[in-house]
């Protein structure tokens, strides 16, 4: 159906778009005949950092930076489970004073931080293995990166990451909880939420239109010496994320609205922003082909749910897992905490790391046993304490002309029948996941061929931010909920305080009702930064989660996990194409 390969001419793009050479820190491109693939290189010196010596002076370096990225890799088979085993640091060069004074600005308007010099900077390799056997063999403790520990959390460095829960699991094994964290995987989805895919390698190449290599991803962080491969992806990694923020910072720069706008004036924009939207759609024929490929992917998603769900109920586990993504059918293993193994082998962190809740349906049993059930709702209120915090404020509006609130696209649901009972069509799942895979990529496509990538990211950040001044506006009259009708549409919104539950009143003031009604809770990730900040090792921290969180042998409610393989994509494979058309007929071969 697409012919997925991703090299194209610099001349196809817009000049701003993926492609142009101003708008990239860059230079890889050739003759727009050649086919050679010319995968991003790091620009920045690497310097290596094996020593606790060496660490404190790059932790002097960081405390003098505004801004800085950092990323990691990993050896293991799980999250929780995995060794760290190199973390990456980049900081840019110090932009001129002049420069630094408008960065300071954008700063204090959208938290974006320091500007990154996209010609200068440094990237540091602090080698965790290295920096782990020698704090063992020295004796000086079991935590290597405590030095990291302030700056890490400090709220005033930004920290630029893409896909910083990854991160932040990891360096939580080290008692470090990182703070003052700008995701560009955050920031991407927000300027560019027609992307199907927001891995770093997938946001390289569609918006600042440059490729890379992941084949170094899965290799063995932990052996020693690292290839220079090795090296080479790694630092690429923490540098190309600062020019990804450059980039996404210049689209959002072109959607902010004027702050001396008033209410009636905004709306009247983002009436403008809405038809332009539709006019450019039109103009170029995306919505068409966009609306066709949603319609096959849709499809093609149920088909897959009902052939998943009809091969289970026969007892048939073969999910796919290919080339082309994965289609599975799961049910995953239920695992309860041992407290009296937590008793037994860390009694000491029984207070950080043990937190008791409770529902008002267990509250109701609780007074029920007691003779008291009538006293539930009046109980459950008075034991509600407001955190200081509201809801997320409900914002509707209706434009002149239009109903319900102008959106930009979202992803769509996954759909497919409740069951599955008859036999699916004669099709394969690998067949299915190709289809998918096409569809979700074609739309892309569609838009990349055109050139429209950087249209589309301004004219959905205008309707984004426009909707959020108009927010703003209503706010500033009554911060509770606010409403307004005027010549170009009306607006409203509303919110409400957030509340918790009081257990030390419930534990204090009815402590016969909180015996029967509270229940234990350990996690996890708490257990593990508990181990870690008490200084043990990573070997100790996976025996003792191994010995507390115990298999029951239940398992839990079934789901259908489809995911395509979009890396197939930016790896440069092509899919089956078909007969290539010309550029006047991609949006209508595309259906």
């Amino acid at each position: 159906m697409f012919t997925t390969a991703v090299h194209r001419s610099p001349d196809a793009a817009e000049p701003n778009g993926p492609g142009a050479a101003a708008a990239n820190p860059y230079d890889t491109s050739t003759s727009p005949a050649s086919s050679e693939r010319n995968f991003l290189k790091p620009r920045w010196p690497i310097q290596p950092i094996r020593t606790s010596r060496q660490l404190q002076e790059l932790c002097k370096k960081l405390e003098r930076a505004e801004l800085f990225s950092v990323d990691t890799e990993t050896w293991g088979p799980k999250v929780l489970s995995d060794q760290l085993c190199l973390i990456q640091i980049s900081i840019p060069a110090a932009a001129p004073p002049k420069a630094r004074s408008a960065a300071g600005r954008v700063k204090r308007r959208s938290g974006a931080g320091a500007r990154v010099s996209r010609d200068a900077g440094t990237t540091y390799l602090v080698d965790v293995v290295a920096l782990e056997a020698q704090a063992v063999a020295g004796g000086k403790g079991a935590n290597p990166l405590l030095p990291l520990k302030e700056v890490l959390e400090d709220p005033n460095k930004t920290k630029v990451i893409h896909h910083a829960q990854f991160e932040e699991s990891q360096f939580i094994k080290y008692g470090i909880a990182l703070a003052g964290v700008l995701d560009t995987k955050l920031v991407a989805k927000k300027v560019r939420a027609d992307l199907a895919s927001y891995s770093l390698q997938a946001c390289v190449f569609e918006i600042l239109g440059q490729e890379m290599s992941k084949e170094e991803q899965t290799s063995k962080w932990i052996q020693r010496p690292l290839s220079e491969s090795q090296i080479q992806y790694a630092a690429l990694d923490s540098e190309v994320v600062l020019h990804l923020l450059t980039k996404l910072r210049s689209l959002e720069r072109q959607t902010a609205p004027s702050p001396v706008w008033t209410l009636d004036m905004v709306l009247e924009k983002l009436a403008e922003e809405r038809s332009e939207r539709q006019r450019f759609f039109a103009e170029h024929g995306v919505a068409t082909a966009i609306q066709a490929l949603d319609e096959v992917a849709d499809k093609t998603r149920a088909a897959l749910t009902d052939l998943l769900k009809y091969e289970a109920s026969k007892g048939v586990s073969a999910n796919y897992r290919g080339k082309f993504g994965t289609a599975m059918y799961r049910q995953y293993p239920l695992e309860e905490v041992s407290f009296a193994k937590i008793e037994e082998l860390v009694p000491n962190l029984i207070p950080s790391v043990v937190q008791e809740t409770t529902t008002k349906k267990a509250l109701g049993e609780a007074l029920a046993a007691l003779g008291r059930g009538a006293e539930l709702n009046q109980l459950w209120e008075e034991l509600q304490v407001e955190t200081g915090e509201r809801t997320t404020p409900k914002l509707t509006i209706e434009l002149a002309g239009e109903s319900g609130m102008p959106k930009s696209p979202q992803p769509r649901k996954k759909s497919g029948s409740p069951q599955a009972a008859t036999p699916p069509p004669e099709v394969t799942k690998e067949e299915l996941m190709q289809t998918l895979l096409e569809a979700e990529i074609g739309k892309l496509q569609v838009v990349r061929t055109h050139g429209l990538g950087d249209r589309l990211a301004i004219l959905d950040g205008r309707i984004e931010r426009y909707a959020e001044r108009v927010l703003e506006l209503l706010e500033q009259v009554n911060p509770d909920g606010a409403s307004h009708i005027g010549a170009h549409g009306s607006a409203s919104f509303s919110t409400r305080p957030v509340k918790r539950l009081d257990i030390e009143t419930l534990k204090r003031d009815y402590p016969e009702v909180a015996i029967r009604c509270l229940t234990p809770q350990v996690t996890k990730g708490r257990m593990v930064a508990a181990l870690r900040e008490s200084g043990a090792d990573p070997s100790t921290t996976a025996k003792v989660i191994a010995e507390v969180f115990v298999k029951t042998g239940a398992l839990s409610s079934p789901r259908v996990y489809v995911e395509p393989n979009y890396a197939l994509f930016y790896k440069g494979i092509e899919l089956t194409p078909e007969p290539t058309a010309s550029a006047d007929d991609d949006a209508e071969s595309a259906i």
